[in-house]
């Protein structure tokens, strides 16, 4: 039972990062009425139903991904961040996945595209049958899925729109270090309409962008499997100049030395100082050093301040 309350913990966040990475005009209205909103159901699907009407009346896209396992959910945030939609939970069947198939129903543009995150014992095909039965077209419905969690995050990773030169780095065993970057994952290299044209007020060319890079779930125990190794080295290949940045996640316990070392040997890209471990004694310290990355969360060029933070792009 512990461990199934986790997941409902997790999940429940998950669907709250996408929320977190994706709508400025949310922090516009929590400054206006300075107020604190608990978004909860019954359930895990009720509260991410509640999550996901904060996002506008019409979506054009949504991801949809099992709420009983975390992985492809984590992995998954980035994506949904540059789809501009919500992550939707599905449980086991699409009669007991209501409140997901009430919100397609109800706010997804009839063109617009589903990307199903997982395989078929993920997330079966009577899924896509049902979503066609809705009015959905088939031909934009998209399965991003491997055999297995990893590849299942390669794919989604092959799915972003990102140049191959930065990554993240989590254990894919458990969820809290994977939990704590995906925000981080998304939101790299994202640059707001409104941030960016405050920017060239001030003199500063930052053009607007979605970000987002992709989250890869390593083992905990065992060499990096080989096409985690050849997908880093062969994406954005007709950029040979490129050197690749990767951040990884966790303490030795979760990603051990020689992951890294295997990196440094097989990776045939990867900057001078393109390695670097970020990590605490704790989950809740690795949480801690993520969040202490402030130049990706900063928010002091809204107050209008003498110090203009520089983005990470």
């Amino acid at each position: 039972m512990k461990k199934y309350s986790y997941f409902k913990t997790i999940l429940h966040i998950v669907a709250l990062c996408t929320l977190l990475v994706f709508q400025p005009f949310l922090a516009q209205a929590s400054q206006a009425t300075n107020q604190l909103e608990r978004l909860s159901g019954n359930s895990r699907y009720q509260t991410m139903l509640q999550i996901a009407l904060k996002f506008p009346a019409v979506v054009d896209n949504v991801v949809l991904t099992t709420g009983n396992n975390f992985p492809d959910a984590l992995a998954g945030v980035p994506l949904a961040h540059q789809k501009q939609g919500p992550l939707l939970l599905l449980d086991s069947t699409p009669e007991f996945s209501q409140e997901a198939f009430k919100y397609v129903k109800e706010h997804l543009n009839k063109s617009g595209n589903i990307y199903i995150l997982g395989g078929t014992v993920a997330v079966p095909d009577s899924f896509i049958e049902a979503l066609v039965n809705l009015g959905f077209m088939r031909g934009n419905i998209h399965r991003i899925a491997g055999y297995d969690r990893y590849e299942t995050a390669l794919a989604i990773a092959k799915e972003l729109n990102h140049s191959g030169s930065e990554f993240y780095l989590v254990q894919g065993d458990n969820f809290p270090d994977a939990l704590s970057a995906s925000v981080l994952a998304a939101t790299t290299g994202y640059v707001s309409l409104e941030k960016s044209n405050y920017f060239k007020l001030k003199g500063q060319t930052v053009p607007a962008s979605l970000g987002g890079v992709p989250l890869i779930l390593l083992p905990s125990q065992g060499p990096i499997p080989d096409s985690i190794i050849q997908y880093l080295n062969s994406v954005s290949t007709n950029t040979k100049e490129l050197k690749q940045i990767f951040h990884v996640v966790g303490g030795t316990a979760v990603i051990p030395e020689t992951s890294l070392d295997q990196l440094k040997d097989q990776i045939t890209r990867i900057a001078p100082d393109g390695l670097t471990r970020i990590s605490g004694v704790t989950r809740y310290g690795t949480m801690e050093k993520i969040n202490s990355l402030e130049s990706r969360f900063d928010a002091s060029w809204q107050d209008g301040e003498s110090s203009i933070p520089v983005p990470h792009i």
